[in-house]
């Protein structure tokens, strides 16, 4: 049998602000950031916002140790939960391909391997699961974090070499979607859940928040003024977002930031349903691309956000619940 848990509104709320950062990023448009002061500003809240996916891969790592049980049952159940969901909602972009005359067999691959549109992440987690017994085994420790911080800081360095120095079209699956890009998040997130407690001190995840932001925001700057693009996936990136996400796990910060207000009892809403945001949202970002876009970053947000949230309101209240597991939904 599977360990039961007991139910933490926190890690909804965490999920619920990486979600609403995860839109940001979509939404976000590099031509803002070449000059002048107000693109210094939006260049300057890109690398904020580029915390997201560690947050959701961390938030994973935590709760694989919460839930751990055998093994099969364990991964039949967490990979079907997002696999299937994932080729549900990849199916407008596989038929799509098929009809601008791309070939069979390498499009189902892409397809199956999710590997259309932002689906790499299912691929990613996938893979965590798979691997998880081996991480929880050898690295939920500091010597463990220590590695793998290691091997993502080499893993992220020859990602970004290779995109941004020497310009090449990696596909986003392949390189977003390869796990030591990420495996510190993950066996950090092993790590904290196989605490007790979480109550270490702030001071030094804060200094690493400050120093990653500023080389982030940095090494951006330069990239951009190089080769044109470089306002996502650095190291100077994932050091920031290693702060970020010790700082959010902490307990002295879980205490200050949950309460009983409406604005955490929303984003803890918002957290509940992210999957179901993290799916549908990209439709209803090119809707608004293709008819009616507002050109403000904020905007734009707001209204991808607020659309898909209300849509996902709706069909859970019209659709039974048999089909809402298959939409990633339920």
């Amino acid at each position: 049998m599977m360990r039961k848990r007991s139910y933490v509104p926190y890690f909804d709320f965490l999920k619920g602000i990486a979600i609403l950062l995860v839109i940001a990023i979509h939404t976000y448009d590099i031509s803002g950031a070449k000059e002048g002061m107000a693109g210094d500003i939006n260049l300057l809240l890109r690398q904020i916002i580029q915390c997201a996916v560690p947050i959701f891969v961390a938030v994973s790592g935590y709760f694989v140790v919460k839930s751990r049980g055998p093994y099969i049952s364990y991964l039949k159940q967490r990979v079907l939960k997002i696999y299937v969901p994932a080729l549900v909602w990849s199916l407008p972009y596989l038929i799509e391909a098929f009809g601008k005359g791309y070939r069979l067999l390498p499009i189902l691959g892409i397809y199956f391997i999710c590997g259309f549109s932002i689906y790499y992440f299912i691929a990613l987690i996938m893979q965590f699961y798979v691997i998880s017994p081996v991480l929880c085994k050898y690295f939920s420790n500091r010597g463990g974090v220590f590695l793998s911080c290691v091997m993502t800081a080499i893993a992220v360095s020859v990602v970004s070499y290779s995109i941004y120095v020497k310009g090449m079209a990696i596909p986003l699956v392949l390189y977003a979607g390869a796990f030591p890009v990420w495996m510190a998040f993950f066996v950090v997130g092993i790590w904290l859940g196989s605490m007790e407690r979480r109550d270490y001190r702030i001071w030094p995840w804060i200094l690493t928040v400050l120093v990653g932001l500023i080389l982030s925001y940095a090494e951006s700057r330069m990239l951009i003024s190089l080769c044109g693009k470089g306002a996502g996936l650095k190291l100077s990136t994932q050091i920031y977002s290693f702060g970020a996400v010790m700082l959010l796990f902490s307990d002295r910060v879980q205490r200050r930031l949950e309460g009983d207000n409406p604005l955490f009892r929303f984003i803890v809403w918002v957290g509940s349903i992210s999957f179901g945001i993290y799916l549908v949202h990209m439709y209803i970002l090119e809707l608004l691309n293709e008819y009616n876009p507002t050109g403000n970053w904020f905007l734009n947000t707001l209204f991808v956000f607020t659309a898909t949230a209300g849509s996902i309101y709706i069909v859970k209240k019209i659709l039974p619940t048999r089909f809402l597991v298959y939409l990633g939904l339920r």
